[in-house]
């Protein structure tokens, strides 16, 4: 109310990248992504129909795309994107999860670590619980909630 720049956004999405790994064990990772622009998100979508339907689903599922890979697109279209693990530690899809097997960022998202700044908690962790892994100090800790349904 009585701002200036009236309304603002934040344009963003969740996705689950599933690609096999090296070993050629099938994994499954849920992602955020944050675009600058409505005429960015139109780039984003033009990127990610190429690994599967964006229309069938709150969060698309992208096939054959790796949790570096969609980082390494995605900012190749605009530096301005910005993609990190959503909750982190949900069993089944979060990157630290019981089942998705990963134990770092890095591990996840390989040479495109680099580009990751911030992880999303959701609901199976407290802030607490994050401060408790130092590994994880030198990301930005986000809470919220999902916004995909």
């Amino acid at each position: 109310k009585g701002s200036a720049t009236g309304t603002r956004f934040v344009l963003g999405s969740e996705v689950c990248t599933i690609f096999e790994d090296r070993q050629g064990k099938t994994r499954k990772i849920h992602n955020c992504i944050l675009a600058p622009s409505v005429e960015v998100v139109g780039q984003i979508n033009e990127q990610l129909s190429k690994f599967g339907s964006l229309d069938s689903d709150g969060r698309p599922i992208l096939n054959n795309i790796s949790p570096a890979e969609l980082v390494e697109r995605l900012i190749s279209v605009d530096p301005g994107i910005f993609v990190f693990p959503a909750h982190l530690w949900t069993p089944w899809f979060g990157a630290f999860g019981a089942f998705s097997g990963f134990n770092s960022i890095k591990e996840a998202y390989g040479d495109q670590a680099k580009n990751i700044h911030a992880y999303e908690t959701g609901l199976s962790s407290d802030p607490l619980m994050n401060w408790t892994i130092s590994k994880l100090d030198k990301y930005a800790m986000l809470s919220g909630s999902d916004a995909h349904s």
